[in-house]
């Protein structure tokens, strides 16, 4: 349970992000913004496979690679809720190639025992 606190927890910074985007980019679409809504409150309601299908359509939304980054990180904690590790693990890593900083994909490697580009957790890659 630790672990999905900590995710909703993250997923209440994505809200207050997502607005802030809104509000200071002309970039960010309407759609981006009411699938990411939806998405947030499907996952929030532990409908992943619904927030799933929302946060794919965030992706396809998305305009820019930041955007492409967080939808990518979205989908990747929703496929690791899911139990579809591998899934999970690839929109994680393309998360961090398109925004190195994406730190929901980040945690989602960690937590699934991998690193960046799956260098194992806790190992520096050389």
């Amino acid at each position: 349970m630790a672990v999905r606190g900590t995710i909703i927890f993250g997923l209440a910074g994505i809200a207050a992000g997502v607005m802030w985007i809104a509000a200071a980019s002309a970039q960010v679409s309407p759609e981006y913004t009411d699938w990411m809504r939806t998405g947030r409150e499907a996952y929030k309601a532990d409908d992943f496979a619904a927030a799933e299908a929302a946060f794919k359509a965030v992706l396809a939304a998305a305009q820019s690679p930041r955007q492409r980054a967080t939808a990518n990180g979205l989908v990747a904690m929703t496929a690791e809720q899911m139990k579809r590790a591998a899934e999970a693990q690839a929109y994680a890593e393309e998360a961090l190639r398109q925004f190195p900083d994406e730190a929901r994909s980040k945690d989602v490697l960690a937590r699934l025992g991998r690193g960046v580009s799956g260098v194992p957790a806790g190992r520096a890659a050389r």
